[in-house]
């Protein structure tokens, strides 16, 4: 590991709002805490290393030791439905939904299902986009 990237795990320099807030969406703030890494996972026959940001000392160590235990029985297995996402958007003093969408994503027409009436694809306040 470089110099460079073990002065970015160090926390000295720590992480600015303007950091943070190219790095995730919403970003409120920044924190610091100790990063911890648990060992002996195994998931799905793979070998992990599970990264945690928490204060209390003895939550790594007991992971590790846990995952230890589940190793022995042949680690964790992991299943995931299909990816769902659900968002909310608020938009403010937008006077004309379908003017401010872009170019490719304006609906050539009004309908029932489309604008200001909250129908799929769009949400009361105005365009959620295509």
């Amino acid at each position: 590991m470089t110099l460079e990237a073990l002065g970015a795990l160090s926390g000295a320099a720590g992480l600015t709002s303007g950091q943070a807030d190219h790095m995730i969406e919403n970003a409120v703030g920044v924190f610091g805490l100790p990063l911890g890494v648990a060992m002996n996972f195994v998931v799905n026959g793979r070998e992990v290393l599970v990264p945690m940001a928490i204060e209390e000392p003895s939550v790594v160590a007991g992971a590790s030791f846990m995952a230890k235990l589940a190793r022995a029985g042949g680690g964790f297995k992991a299943t995931s439905s299909e990816p769902q996402m659900i968002a909310q958007l608020q938009v403010l003093d937008l006077k004309d939904p379908d003017e401010s969408a872009p170019p490719r994503a304006r609906p050539s027409g009004r309908d029932p299902g489309r604008g200001r009436s909250g129908g799929p694809g769009h949400c009361r306040s105005g365009w959620r986009g295509a």
